[in-house]
């Protein structure tokens, strides 16, 4: 059988996904150990403790991204071509 490229590329993209999911898995199951399940907990807290200042900084650069997108769209409908001489 002969996969396109586009196949073959879903495929990967499918088996690295499940790759992901086989380490949260893992992780999961190392907090059965009492060595180990401090540092999963451990983990697990400064993530969660990451998400609000991941969105923050999401807002952030989406605005400034914004703003400087509706000024190179100003540029260019002025004519102006970007290039410094």
């Amino acid at each position: 059988m002969h996969l396109s490229s586009m196949q073959i590329h879903n495929v990967k993209v499918v088996a690295a996904l499940s790759i992901f999911m086989m380490y949260i898995k893992l992780f999961y199951w190392l907090r059965l150990f009492e060595s180990s399940a401090a540092f999963i907990r451990m983990i697990k807290e400064i993530i969660s403790d990451c998400v609000p200042f991941g969105v923050f900084l999401f807002v952030c650069v989406a605005m400034f991204s914004n703003t400087l997108l509706l000024f190179d769209q100003s540029r260019r409908l002025e004519g102006i071509d970007g290039m410094i001489n």
